[in-house]
């Protein structure tokens, strides 16, 4: 399979899954109880936890620059000024492009020599375009410097900018062993039966407690079963208890997992997040103890006071927790698809100049592509909105603007998701262009890609 192909195939997938997983992720959140609404929070910054694969940024990956693509460089900044009004420096400005590019192979290519014909060849059909060719060129130069600004835009975003290592599926915020991701997937499962058992004795736990409860109301106070049901009833609330925590632990246990599993958080916000949720974990198991403590013995009073603090736990820290983390997770998720697709962008607009190096009609294509960046552009517009109101929900300090924030926040989400679904059809519309114009028969496995995208980004340093 074409590398090309796979990437745009890769693409249709994500933005086929993209937005069912994240309403998937919101159904799910609002089942956690109460039906709580995703709200975004900014990770504080801790110690990365270890045992990860490592992670490989971006900038880390750059090859050493000779003196001569150096100079090759300096060279078309130079040249980049003219090329708009003189039809014919695009093609040694293109040329001078690609032999730069043909430098760089040996350090940015698994396979140099055929990254180095590549762009040979690349250079000599260059060398043959005609006028026309060369203004068809031009347009599309002018088109990816454009891509390039918009993805050096994007890079300002502290939502996106994270995304900098290199993974088979493009761009994440950190790479995960495979190891890792199953134990956290495991862990998921785990938690997820156990709380389904644990609704399941909750259930049977708070009727038997209404029904002592109901037995004791009713009881003579002097009888002597009446002793017998004030002493039970005490077990009976103690198992309701219990109960009621292990529904609550199993909860937290699973939005750790989701936090474990994700490779769209760094290191840093993932062990804050994990941070915050052991917090109320600890909480939790302290209360454990001392509910386990209870017995026939111990005072209405202080078991009252149990409930009361198991229901401020509840309320006051975990429900906000899970909120939190899922909102967490759903903005970071969708940030990595736009990051993905920026790419994609890129990548599309170098099928376009491989076409008009070889002298195809890049018009329909092009339109296409102008609709997709377009249909991009409304998402992206639509999630940074998102995401600004979920900022504003969670700083909220009343009800009312919370959910107001919030209502507006999963309104905006939908739009992007819609979006993203529009994206993905013209998208299809793409592949199938490029097809018919033979672009993607043609295209071979391309390893100098990396390379060109290297120099094209050097020589638009400011």
């Amino acid at each position: 399979m074409k590398k090309i192909m796979a990437i745009l195939m890769l693409a249709i997938f994500v933005l086929s899954v993209a937005p069912s997983a994240l309403a998937r992720e919101q159904a799910q959140t609002a089942a956690s109880g109460n039906a709580p609404t995703p709200v975004l929070i900014s990770a504080d910054v801790s110690p990365a936890a270890g045992g990860e694969a490592a992670a490989v940024p971006v900038s880390s990956t750059k090859p050493t620059i000779t003196s001569t693509v150096r100079e090759r460089l300096q060279n078309l900044r130079q040249a980049a000024a003219t090329i708009a009004t003189k039809v014919q420096d695009i093609r040694e400005y293109q040329k001078e492009k690609l032999q730069a590019a043909l430098e760089l192979c040996d350090e940015n290519s698994d396979d140099p020599e055929a990254c180095k014909e590549t762009l040979r060849g690349r250079i000599n059909k260059v060398e043959s375009l005609t006028d026309k060719g060369l203004e068809v060129l031009q347009n599309i130069e002018a088109r990816k410097d454009q891509a390039i600004s918009r993805w050096k835009e994007l890079q300002k975003n502290q939502e996106i900018v994270k995304f900098r290592v290199k993974a088979a599926k493009g761009l994440k915020a950190r790479l995960l062993s495979s190891n890792a991701v199953e134990t956290a997937r495991a862990k998921y499962n785990q938690a997820k039966q156990n709380y389904e058992l644990a609704k399941q004795n909750y259930d049977s736990a708070k009727g038997a407690f209404d029904r002592a409860k109901t037995a004791l109301e009713a009881c003579d106070p002097e009888a002597e079963d009446c002793a017998q049901l004030e002493a039970g009833i005490r077990e009976e609330a103690k198992s309701y208890m219990l109960n009621v925590l292990s529904r609550i632990e199993e909860q937290l246990n699973k939005a750790s997992a989701k936090v474990e599993e994700s490779d769209s958080l760094t290191d840093e916000e993932a062990a804050a997040e994990l941070a915050r949720i052991q917090e109320k974990l600890a909480s939790l198991q302290e209360l454990k103890s001392e509910v386990e403590a209870i017995t026939g013995e111990t005072l209405k009073d202080d078991i009252s006071g149990l409930a009361r603090r198991i229901s401020a736990l509840w309320a006051e820290k975990v429900k906000s927790q899970i909120v939190k983390t899922a909102g967490f997770l759903q903005t970071a998720r969708m940030g990595g698809v736009y990051v993905q697709l920026e790419k994609l962008s890129q990548r599309l607009e170098d099928v376009l100049a491989r076409m008009a190096e070889q002298g195809k009609d890049t018009s329909s294509a092009e339109t296409l592509i102008d609709s997709f960046n377009s249909g991009l552009g409304s998402a992206k517009s639509a999630y940074l909105e998102a995401v600004d109101k979920f900022k504003e929900a969670a700083s909220a300090t009343d009800t009312e603007s919370r959910q107001a924030a919030l209502t507006e926040a999963q309104a905006k989400m939908r739009e992007a998701q819609s979006a993203l679904s529009d994206a993905r059809e013209l998208l299809k519309d793409i592949v199938q262009e490029l097809r018919g114009q033979g672009a993607l028969d043609e295209l071979e496995d391309d390893s100098a890609a990396e390379s060109l995208e290297e120099v094209e980004e050097l020589a638009a340093a400011e």
